[in-house]
């Protein structure tokens, strides 16, 4: 039973595990766009100060400084840049293209064009087939600051993809020892119902054979197996294993009960046996004290005490040393 909880406790570890690689694996960086830092840094941002600086041509340049919430604390990232026209427009961000792309987002909300935003992932730096007429083709070095968001996205980037190797190694070290648990407890439960004495398995037939036969789904032909696997079928796996121990643990705990019954049984049978032993001593001690007194009586006629477990006076006639022989031969026989 103990084997089995620490087979489960691995198991719902793994599938843990498992979620959180699926998590990593399918959600991509969910980083705000630059519309939305402009309009809204309070959801954004952690520590931040917006200075506005107005142009002569009527434009004004917004600069938002802030604390890095995504990357580690010793990684210095800039500020935010905005270039807005007369009526707030956006004209230029220092704002890397999601895409990879080597350009910066401009106009559009979240990427440098709409044609880059569908070809997204599928694009090359300064690939003309991505970009539509209406791009910029505004490059990162035009902006300050803009290269080195692209780095820090690069490192977010590979810091979430170690997080995920590592929530896939993780889940698979817990899958195995779950499995390799399990099978320790099949193990164990095998021996214990073979350690039944021959005895016990014929005075008790009905009962074992009640705890062997409710076994049988406790040892399941199929097992899922171990070694790389993608991560529904994983996820699959783990699910199926943790419906058997469970469904083990449901029957282990009758068994137990079934078990622990025949145990009382079994005592208070030998409480019983004992009883009828120490009856069976009494009376043999009467029986053999009954016996020797009636020799006493034949042989001495009565006036010499006679004792098993004493020095025996010396007989009067041969007849007698042999049936003191008898008596004594007797007594340990019975005994």
């Amino acid at each position: 039973q103990r084997s089995y909880k620490v087979g489960q406790e691995h198991l719902l570890r793994a599938l843990e595990h498992n979620n959180k690689y699926e998590d990593l694996e399918n959600a991509p960086i969910a980083a705000p766009s630059p519309l939305d830092v402009l309009n809204n840094p309070h959801r954004h941002l952690h520590n931040f100060s917006r200075t506005e600086i107005f142009t002569s041509d009527g434009t004004k340049i917004v600069t938002i400084h802030h604390s890095n919430n995504d990357i580690a604390d010793t990684t210095y990232d800039p500020p935010d840049v905005f270039h807005l026209d007369e009526n707030g427009n956006i004209i230029s961000t220092n704002f890397p293209c999601p895409n990879n792309c080597g350009y910066l987002v401009t106009w559009h909300k979240t990427h440098c064009c709409n044609a880059c935003r569908r070809a997204a992932g599928l694009s090359y730096k300064n690939n003309p087939i991505c970009h539509e007429e209406r791009c910029e083709h505004k490059p990162l070095t035009s902006q300050p600051g803009a290269q080195l968001k692209l780095v820090n996205r690069q490192k977010l980037q590979q810091a979430l993809v170690e997080a995920s190797i590592q929530e896939d190694d993780a889940a698979n070290r817990r899958y195995t020892e779950g499995r390799k648990e399990a099978k320790h407890a099949e193990r164990i439960l095998r021996q214990a119902l073979a350690s039944v004495s021959i005895f016990v398995r014929e005075r008790h037939a009905s009962v074992y054979s009640s705890v062997v036969n409710s076994t049988i789904n406790q040892f399941p032909l199929g097992s899922p197996r171990g070694g790389c696997q993608c991560n529904q079928e994983r996820k699959s796996n783990i699910q199926q294993e943790l419906d058997v121990i469970s469904s083990c643990l449901s029957h282990l705990q009758g068994q137990i009960v079934t078990l622990k019954e025949l145990q009382t049984h079994l005592y208070q049978e030998a409480q019983n046996l004992k009883s009828r032993q120490e009856e069976l001593t009494k009376r043999i001690e009467a029986e053999k004290s009954r016996i020797l007194e009636d020799l006493r009586h034949r042989v001495f006629g009565g006036n010499v005490p006679c004792d098993l477990y004493h020095e025996h006076p010396a007989p009067s006639a041969p007849m007698e040393e042999d049936i003191l022989r008898d008596m004594i031969n007797c007594g340990t026989n019975i005994r």
